[in-house]
């Protein structure tokens, strides 16, 4: 981990959209991903989002392939891994798992900037948002240690962190619903959809065309 970890996190509407979309495609199954971005000035940028599974997560041979593709991918675009979602299989499961602090903690061993994302399927389902942003950030303090942001907290580990959607969240949000409706998740294309079909593009660039940034 190199450098100070940046207290300042920005979630761009491609990166919220697309991770919402995953999750909203498989349902009744696990889900996760990566969120690719850069450090500038001080301040975390999530990008956009690579959805990786939608079957059991802890393929470890398979994820070694998909951070292999993504390494040279971020290279030649000046972009870094900077963070990992996930969404449970079981609705009332909320908290991390093994699988999720496994992955998590092998981003921030080579940036410390990044971040762990765990998607509310209390707040979310395949027809939107239920008044929340849908998921709930965790952020690195320790070695392999995370902490659960909240914004009313203002404990010693949460002091000067920060994260909130790049744009207007309310636009953000009818964008998602307006995605949904349209049934643009059954098109989003993660890692397994890839494997099965390397013509697939796990940036999912159809569905970008159709995210607004505000």
């Amino acid at each position: 981990m190199e450098g100070s970890a940046a207290r300042k996190v920005e979630l761009a509407a491609p990166a919220y959209i697309k991770m919402m979309l995953h999750a909203a495609k498989y349902p009744t199954a696990s889900v996760n991903g990566v969120f690719l971005g850069r450090v500038e000035a001080g301040k975390a940028e999530l990008l956009d989002t690579v959805p990786l599974f939608h079957s059991p997560l802890n393929l470890t041979a398979m994820l070694e392939v998909a951070f292999l593709q993504l390494d040279g991918y971020c290279s030649a675009n000046r972009l870094q891994i900077m963070g990992y979602y996930q969404a449970h299989e079981h609705v009332d499961k909320t908290t991390m798992d093994a699988v999720f602090s496994s992955i998590a903690n092998q981003i921030t061993a080579n940036n410390g900037s990044a971040v762990g994302i765990l998607i509310d399927n209390k707040d979310f389902s395949a027809e939107g948002l239920s008044g929340g942003n849908g998921f709930k950030v965790f952020f690195p303090v320790g070695d392999k240690k995370w902490h659960l942001w909240s914004q009313e907290n203002s404990g010693a580990d949460e002091k000067g962190f920060e994260v909130r959607h790049k744009g207007d969240k309310a636009a953000v949000g009818k964008n998602l619903v307006e995605l949904l409706r349209r049934g643009m998740q059954d098109e989003l294309v993660d890692f397994d959809g890839h494997l099965d079909d390397v013509s697939l593009d796990i940036l999912n660039p159809t569905i970008t065309k159709h995210i607004t940034e505000s």
